[in-house]
């Protein structure tokens, strides 16, 4: 059982992604955003962290940051719908700027269960994503 913290502004997604992640037995907190999820980085060990990218007050990139000055420094999935949007790339930036792997939204729950096994399983090298 593995130590989750998702921090993403979509209710719903947060929610259906922590379902998935329960479900195969791991221990998974909630954060809406990039503040309170780099908050409670800072007060709890976590073994990985699935972070969106865009959210108010704080953003992913800044809870990537944070995670990878951490000792235990956790694994690190970023995730956003932006690329869709035909935005800049952030998930390659994610992955630029320390992410261990990106994942688009679009992907299936299931395969994002499965990168998050993927990731637990693996020492903490970099990744490609």
């Amino acid at each position: 059982m593995a130590r989750i913290l998702v921090i993403d502004d979509s209710w719903t997604y947060r929610d259906a992604v922590s379902r998935r992640l329960e479900a195969r037995g791991h221990a998974v907190s909630q954060a809406k955003d990039g503040f309170d999820g780099i908050r409670l980085l800072e007060s709890r060990v976590f073994d990985l962290v699935v972070t969106d990218i865009l959210m108010p007050r704080q953003d992913g990139i800044e809870v990537i940051l944070a995670a990878n000055k951490l000792r235990p420094r956790p694994g690190i999935l970023a995730v956003s719908g932006a690329g869709a949007l035909g935005r800049p790339d952030y998930l390659r930036m994610a992955v630029e700027l320390g992410a261990d792997w990106a994942l688009d939204k679009t992907s299936s729950l299931a395969e994002m269960a499965d990168t998050v096994e993927t990731l637990l399983s693996k020492e903490p090298a970099r990744l490609a994503g």
